[in-house]
């Protein structure tokens, strides 16, 4: 009989399971809440290889393709959007006629491969439109014609724009990967990343990811698919590089949140092997009826790191402030501000009586809804000493969506020297470009430095309706 030894673990409040099974299944349970845990930890921007890329290009690809009336890029434009982000893809020209083609492929070099170009064959596998390892120019002559024949018998009413011609990529060791985009009803764009290869779709090995990556969730997302375990070294065959696949995820990242107008791509196959990765073959589709830049990010369910909102300011004593978002991994320069605060400061901010934060209120002020809200802290480093937090400002949505709330606190030792001026400019100028219109703010009635920078910064006072005890102030941003 065990019942006595499950009381005592009981009595203990240690757990005890009924068979080894439920133990491991529940050890797994909380090792992926401890991994989620650690990855709401990551907050990447969207711009994170370093590199801009090329905007002003890309959107002219998809004012050609609008122009033509087509939601398909053809696989030349589709090389084209890639070098913009710096995505590696083979060289491809189109050819439209047959001595186009020779000198393309005397260009290019042999071995080369040409594919049918049509917008209206969905499937090149119905014409058998895919010609490869072509080697001479006599053959590169009878694989044309037999192409172009091979159509017009198979789909009369199709037209053939051409036919795109790549060099014929050979990779000994090669493995063939799949890196795609598709638009998920709930989380808007997401990520794929798996196995690739004409039988990608019967293999059904990928993985899922939410934008923006950064080179830990990229990573993260390659180690769930069964093809991670192709790309280790294996007796003679040599591992893959496998930092250049996650620089094209990062890349493909960066595509994916500054382009809303992609809503679905695929890249496949994305060849990878011991010197690198490099695309051949991509599928594009556009929204090409909207266009626009999207800087809210709302195609997308994780709103990226604001980067723009950093910056650095000049204080009047000479001092530098470093400005940007909050981060959750501030969580300890968070704990160690609010431990600094004398216990009337953390009243005035707190309205309550506050000896240190809770996990709970750590979390909350540390993981910020980039979308919706936003919190701003002033970083000063004295020489010699550790950076730490010496003022914090930030903003929340109120229910009717139009107007936000906001709350600012300034180290003791940092009072009266313009901080918290500087931060609620900075705060205004980042309400308005969420499109709030109105600022709204609770002060107590005693705390009278807030009130006196409200008035210097054109808040109008009022009183609570829900509780006469305390202050409302708020001002327009027009």
């Amino acid at each position: 009989d065990v019942s006595p030894g499950r009381n005592l673990a009981a009595e203990s409040r240690l757990s005890a399971f009924r068979s080894p099974e439920s133990a491991v299944a529940a050890f797994g349970t909380l090792a992926q809440y401890r991994m989620a845990q650690d990855l709401l930890l990551e907050v990447p921007p969207p711009l994170i290889s370093g590199t801009p890329p090329n905007l002003d290009e890309a959107h002219a690809i998809a004012l050609a393709a609008q122009a033509a009336g087509r939601r398909h890029l053809n696989e030349a434009e589709a090389a084209r959007l890639f070098a913009c982000f710096g995505i590696p893809f083979a060289r491809t020209e189109i050819g439209r006629s047959a001595e186009q083609v020779q000198s393309i492929a005397r260009a290019i070099g042999f071995p080369i491969a040409i594919k049918l170009l049509s917008y209206d064959i969905a499937h090149l596998s119905d014409v058998k439109g895919v010609c490869l390892n072509i080697r001479s120019e006599e053959s590169l002559t009878c694989e044309y014609a037999a192409l172009i024949a091979r159509t017009r018998e198979l789909r009369p009413d199709a037209r053939v724009e051409g036919v795109i011609v790549q060099p014929m990529i050979e990779k000994r060791y090669g493995r063939r990967l799949m890196i795609g985009v598709g638009n998920h009803a709930t989380f808007g764009r997401v990520i794929r990343f798996g196995a690739g290869g004409i039988a990608s779709e019967v293999i059904q090995d990928n993985a899922i990811g939410l934008p923006p990556l950064n080179r830990r969730l990229a990573r993260e997302l390659v180690s769930r698919t069964r093809a991670a375990h192709l790309l280790e070294p294996y007796r003679h065959i040599p591992g893959v590089e496998t930092e250049s696949i996650l620089d094209a995820l990062l890349r493909v990242s960066e595509l994916v949140c500054a382009l809303p107008w992609i809503v679905d791509m695929e890249i496949n196959p994305f060849i990878a092997d011991e010197s690198g990765c490099i695309a051949v073959d991509a599928r594009v589709t556009i929204d090409s009826d909207s266009l626009a830049p999207d800087p809210h990010f709302n195609h997308m369910a994780i709103h990226p790191y604001p980067a723009q909102l950093e910056r650095v300011e000049r204080m009047r004593s000479g001092h530098t402030l470093h400005i940007r978002p909050i981060r959750p991994e501030d969580a300890a320069l968070e704990i160690a501000f609010v431990d600094r605060m004398s216990e009337r400061s953390r009243y005035m901010r707190f309205f309550n009586v506050v000896r240190g934060l809770t996990p709970a209120m750590l979390a909350r002020l540390t993981q910020v809804d980039y979308d919706r809200e936003l919190a701003l802290i002033a970083l000063s480093a004295e020489t010699g000493e550790a950076q730490q937090i010496v003022g914090i400002a930030r903003f929340a949505p109120n229910p009717d969506g139009e107007s936000c709330e906001f709350a600012v606190a300034i180290d003791d030792q940092w009072n009266r020297r313009g901080i918290a001026t500087i931060l609620m400019e900075r705060l205004f100028e980042a309400a308005r470009g969420r499109k709030y219109s109105r600022m709204t703010g609770v002060v107590l009635p005693e705390n009278d430095s807030m009130l006196r920078l409200a008035g210097q910064l054109n808040f109008t006072r009022s009183r609570d309706e829900d509780d006469p005890a305390l202050v409302m102030i708020a001002r327009s941003l027009p």
